[in-house]
């Protein structure tokens, strides 16, 4: 049975997976950061770690994809948030400083977040108060 076009360009995809489909070429991120021991969370398309600047020695932390776990609408995804997070500039928006790719990996380098989010805040407590929104947020 021939493969339908969806199968044949997803088999395409997976092949190429090890070629930059994100960035304009591949960057060996330890180059340019080193990854530290603290662990920041989780999701189903990447893990947050923190890690160092090797230049500046700025703390920030970095959101780790995995190349061989994007689908083609994920990538694309990806580089519409990369785009836009770039031209954004606002003291409650993440900063995207960097964004780099190895072999099997992208990295995006971002702020390094620090205590408590909205999220957590209302799981853990129910609703909450414009006011205390306010304080969790700026």
């Amino acid at each position: 049975m021939k493969p339908t076009k969806c199968q044949e360009a997803y088999e395409k995809f997976v092949k190429e997976s090890r070629k930059a489909i994100l960035c304009d070429k591949l960057l060996v991120f330890a180059k340019f950061y080193e990854l530290t021991k603290r662990f920041r969370g989780r999701s189903e398309f990447y893990e947050i770690r923190q890690c160092k600047d090797l230049h500046t020695h700025e703390i920030r932390a970095v959101k780790i994809y995995r190349k061989a776990e994007l689908s083609p609408l994920v990538i694309s995804m990806l580089k519409r948030e990369l785009e836009l997070l770039q031209r954004l500039d606002h003291p409650n928006i993440i900063h995207v400083y960097d964004a780099l790719e190895d072999e099997s990996k992208i990295y995006f380098v971002i702020d390094d977040m620090r205590g408590q989010n909205l999220f957590d805040y209302i799981i853990s407590n129910g609703k909450c108060s414009e006011q205390i929104t306010a304080s969790i947020t700026c």
